[in-house]
């Protein structure tokens, strides 16, 4: 049976504060399993929401938190899944900043490494060639895979805890993490119940809770080697690039003509998948305004929404960006899009050994210094041969019926 990630992404403000999120939400991740305890019940956040909408507008100090909501297919992503992450990292860089969200067109260390990312892939700067005009031909994602991380599972809050505030650099301590620490060393042991077969094509999504445009990537590492960023690297996961859909919250379902990279990546011909919703508010070139009416640089397209049903970007769109919470611009397939997930058919090498596994997702963005990971536990099983799959992780005294 096909079961679905989902992982929600980031959003940013320009050159002041900018935030951004991203997380599994089924197989339910490591990163959420605080979404137990009772002030993350029904999708509360006390700082910023994961899968509710904002409680009130945001200000200098970032989000403040969320009322319960109905989370819908985000249920499993409640908690703090999306504040983990790696932040200040720039390609062919060692090491990142913890501190620089925006390069503004520079590299962050003495490395070299020019952008390698084709121009058909770009999310950012459609409109510009890379060079002193393109701000963010440094970032992540103009070499999927060449930008450093802090933790192949993310670091809670982004940053250590004295770089806490930039990028919405935040995160609640909780008694099974505290801010700075690193998701690979004290997110524990979640098994999601999930199997999937060796040689068959499984399933994955992801959705946005803040978009920064950029692409992923889904690797996996036997569970009983150290979580590091080699491990994942030693077995990317191959798309079935016929299988690239938009599926809302209300189980409609489009399939997409995906745009996948597999030149210049790392691991070296390893390929990385384009965010397909297009990034709305930030100033980029070559963007398109919302319509006729809206001619702000910061009310801006960075292209054409992938379904028919969002008119955002044309001249006569009368409600553009029409679904926006608090602090966010979404439509129905653009911007802070909420109202569903983007999946992937993933390909599970046929000689893959049974066993447990983790499976990593690694968001490189475009718009930010910033990658995004989290880390969920899954079963890999051969066809025809017995294979035991743990139960579903629930905290000590709850009954698993509660999930």
């Amino acid at each position: 049976m096909n079961r679905y990630l989902l992982l929600s992404f980031a959003r940013t403000g320009f050159f002041a504060v900018i935030d951004g999120h991203g997380m599994l939400v089924f197989p339910p991740s490591r990163n959420a399993v605080d979404r137990f305890l009772p002030e993350f019940h029904d999708g509360q956040s006390p700082q910023t929401p994961c899968t509710c909408p904002n409680r009130g507008t945001r200000d200098a100090s970032g989000d403040h938190g969320s009322m319960p909501c109905n989370q819908g297919g985000r249920s499993t992503a409640g908690g703090q899944p999306c504040l983990w992450w790696s932040q200040g990292c720039t390609i062919g860089c060692n090491t990142c900043t913890g501190v620089d969200i925006q390069s503004h067109g520079k590299r962050l260390c003495n490395a070299t490494l020019e952008p390698t990312l084709p121009d058909r892939a770009r999310t950012m700067n459609l409109g510009v060639h890379s060079g002193p005009h393109d701000t963010y031909r440094y970032h992540p994602w103009r070499a999927p895979g060449s930008a450093p991380i802090v933790d192949p599972c993310g670091q809670a809050g982004g940053t250590e805890n004295n770089n806490r505030g930039p990028g919405d650099a935040v995160f609640t301590n909780t008694t099974i993490a505290k801010f700075g620490e690193l998701g690979s060393k004290v997110l524990p042991y979640a098994p999601s119940g999930t199997m999937w077969l060796a040689g068959t094509t499984v399933e994955v999504g992801w959705g946005i809770r803040y978009n920064h445009g950029g692409g992923y990537q889904y690797r996996l590492c036997p569970s009983h080697l150290p979580l590091t960023e080699s491990c994942f690297q030693r077995t990317p996961l191959a798309f079935n690039r016929s299988r690239q859909a938009l599926l809302w919250n209300n189980g409609t379902r489009m399939t997409l003509q995906g745009v996948f990279v597999d030149e210049g990546t790392i691991p070296a011909g390893s390929t990385w998948a384009r965010n397909p919703v297009p990034r709305i508010g930030e100033k980029s070139a070559g963007c398109m305004q919302l319509n006729a009416s809206h001619t702000g640089e910061f009310e801006c397209l960075s292209f054409a929404p992938p379904c028919p049903s969002d008119c955002s970007g044309a001249s006569n769109c009368t409600q553009p960006a029409a679904h926006s919470d608090q602090n966010t611009q979404q439509g129905e397939c653009s911007g802070d899009w909420t109202g569903g997930q983007i999946v992937d058919g993933l390909i599970i090498p046929a000689d893959l050994q049974p066993g447990q596994y983790v499976l990593g997702w690694r968001w490189d963005c475009e718009e930010t210094t910033q990658v995004w990971q989290a880390c969920a536990d899954v079963t890999i099983c051969k066809p025809g041969v017995a294979c035991r799959v743990p139960p579903p992780y629930t905290p000590p005294g709850r009954p698993a019926s509660l999930e």
